[in-house]
């Protein structure tokens, strides 16, 4: 499977999360086995996406830093 099949694709029970700031917890987006928050500093807002494409589930983390260009 390619990323762009994945982005083509039918998607289904999208849930978006709500905006938070600051660590996001490893329950959320787990990206290694050991348990760790992922750090970021208080100028990044971030949240969850979550989908089914496939018939796969997916989660895509959307960060914001509006200081950033």
């Amino acid at each position: 499977m390619r990323l762009g099949d994945v982005i083509r694709a039918e998607k289904t029970d999208i849930k978006v999360g709500k905006w938070a700031v600051g660590h996001i917890p490893q329950r959320q987006f787990p990206l290694r086995a050991k348990p760790a928050s992922f750090k970021l500093g208080q100028t990044w807002h971030w949240a969850l996406i979550q989908f089914r494409a496939l018939g796969l589930p997916f989660r895509v983390l959307l960060l914001l830093n509006s200081e950033r260009e």
